[in-house]
């Protein structure tokens, strides 16, 4: 179940297991014009699925799986995100071309609002 045009949905009340669980999508145009897209899932108020996709690149390239992994358990907060993602590509010594962990962090906030900036 998506997040439909204009509907706000509250991710604390987004308890975890069966019915309860979430869909949310969000697109992103990142300075430069390239686009992005986040679509992530919650359980129990936190990120329990996600998939980033768009004109990005992370170096090495299958630090992919990484930075998703990062993000699995994180309250769907701006500054939770950035603070994830921030801390993934440090430890791991992560490149990431063409988004921030600002990007992320707006994108999650985009998508739990239903709104979409292209």
């Amino acid at each position: 179940m998506g997040v439909r045009d204009g509907e706000k949905r509250d991710p604390q009340n987004d308890a975890g297991g069966g019915l309860d669980r979430r869909e949310y999508r969000g697109i992103l145009k990142v300075s430069g014009g390239k686009l992005v897209r986040i679509r992530f899932s919650l359980s129990g108020g936190v990120i329990d699925d996600v998939v980033i996709t768009g004109d990005f690149f992370l170096h090495p390239e299958e630090a992919i799986e990484g930075l998703e992994a990062a993000l699995v358990g994180v309250p769907p907060r701006k500054d939770a995100v950035e603070e994830s993602i921030a801390a993934f590509l440090r430890e791991k010594k992560v490149e990431m071309i063409g988004l921030s962990p600002g990007d992320l962090g707006l994108l999650v906030e985009m998508a739990l609002s239903g709104e979409q900036k292209s």
